[in-house]
């Protein structure tokens, strides 16, 4: 991504969902969202998807968090992508 999308994209995941693939892998990001049963906290997670299989591999990231800002601010710091940050490995992804 270039810095455009990439500024596009954290505001996408905000308050949506998004897709990446990154060195060949396929991930689904679910942005900060309430859960019925916890009305007081907001859950974020990004999932590794097997395309082939049509299947989650792998969950890489999840956090609960009392805001939205919370939640992206932990998205964003995670080591998520070979150990590095999504700052860190963003302009290898490529958002689809």
């Amino acid at each position: 991504m270039d810095n455009q999308e990439i500024k596009a994209f954290v505001d996408t995941i905000y308050c949506g969902e998004a897709d990446v693939l990154y060195h060949g892998r396929h991930y689904f990001i679910n942005g900060p969202r309430y859960f019925e049963d916890k009305e007081d906290e907001l859950h974020m997670d990004v999932y590794d998807i097997d395309d082939e299989r049509d299947c989650i591999v792998n969950i890489p990231f999840e956090t609960c968090q009392k805001t939205a800002d919370a939640c992206l601010q932990a998205f964003l710091e995670a080591k998520i992508w070979d150990g590095r940050t999504f700052w860190e490995a963003a302009h290898e992804m490529e958002w689809f």
